[in-house]
């Protein structure tokens, strides 16, 4: 979905006369709210069923995510440097690079708002703050860090700020409280699974249709995309007890799932260099082609990004090696 908001937005600036368009520009940015609701469920998983100390599980995080991360900001600076004042959607300098880099918050200096270098990365900005709030939580009160966690996450919009919402990113309560939605989703789904595997189903139901009406609403209300992104995930959830972990199409999306980092990093440079190169597009058959073709490269350069950075074993053993030394010592 955040792909084809970012293709509305570089190829048309969300100006589109046809349903689909108008369905990506006005939708697309759910998959942000998604991934925000799913990260609460999966960290609060993490804690739960395993016994890592702090650091280690913020260290963790830190080091599953950063390499990626670096190399497509890299790429944009490259990038940047090629197309110099054709490439409008970001811009850096020493200054904003270094805090891109280290996921603090700041103008870009292309205009275009608060944006680190590599724009996709300000929802990383919020990961980071989540796993090191969470990781404090672990250490002060392990057996009740989640709810702690969640308490700090309710009450951070409250506190005065001293500077602009840029730089204070804990003031964005609606994305905050999105974390605790997924980690209170799956408090419930443990509980989910000692019910009947039947009544497992129609609750299962309940939620897809939930998210079904739901869905043409979550542009207005705030309620309305709250309550969508957590039945949506809550739906996924639980529906995996019915599903054979062998069946073809579990596997292929589970493979989704794998590349969806990089997927979600690599695609902005993608179509906006694409933008800068290709002709303009003037017909729907030539549309359709160009995003078929866009979809087919960015999930290739994923699939190719995850092997070659995220399951590179000369980098996993690297992390394994830092974990392993940095634990020891704390």
């Amino acid at each position: 979905m955040v792909v084809y908001y970012h293709y509305m937005q570089i190829f048309h600036g969300f100006q589109s006369q046809s349903f689909v368009g108008d369905f990506f520009s006005s939708h697309g940015m759910l998959g942000v709210d998604l991934f925000f609701v799913l990260s609460g469920f999966i960290m609060c998983k993490c804690v739960v069923d395993k016994k890592c100390q702090p650091f280690e599980f913020f260290l963790k995080r830190l080091l599953r995510i950063t390499p990626t991360y670096w190399f497509y900001t890299l790429l944009t600076v490259l990038i940047i440097e090629i197309f110099n004042e054709r490439y409008l959607l970001s811009s850096y300098d020493g200054h904003t690079l270094f805090l891109s880099l280290f996921y603090i918050s700041s103008e870009n200096p292309s205009g275009t708002g608060c944006f680190p270098t590599l724009t996709v990365g300000w929802t990383l900005n919020f990961e980071m703050l989540f796993y090191a709030l969470l990781s404090t939580c672990i250490l002060v009160a392990r057996a009740r860090a989640i709810y702690l966690c969640s308490f700090l996450l309710l009450i951070f919009p409250l506190l005065p700020s001293a500077t602009d919402e840029c730089h204070c990113i804990w003031a964005r309560g609606d994305l905050l409280f999105e974390f605790v939605l997924g980690m209170a989703l799956y408090k419930i789904c443990l509980w989910s699974g000692k019910i009947p595997k039947n009544a497992n189903l129609y609750i299962c139901i309940t939620l897809l249709l939930l998210s079904l009406v739901l869905f043409p609403h979550t542009g207005e209300y705030l309620k309305a995309k709250l309550l969508f992104c957590t039945a949506t995930v809550g739906f996924f959830a639980l529906f995996e007890r019915h599903l054979k972990q062998d069946n073809w199409a579990v596997s292929k999306l589970s493979l989704l799932g794998d590349v969806s980092y990089s997927t979600y990093l690599c695609h902005v440079p993608i179509l906006s260099v694409s933008n800068l190169l290709l002709p303009e597009i003037d017909n729907s058959t030539t549309e359709l082609t160009t995003i078929c073709l866009l979809s087919i490269l960015i999930l290739l350069t994923s699939w190719l990004s995850f092997m070659a950075i995220e399951s590179n074993r000369s980098i996993i053993r690297l992390r394994n090696f830092i974990i392993h030394k940095t634990s020891k010592t704390s």
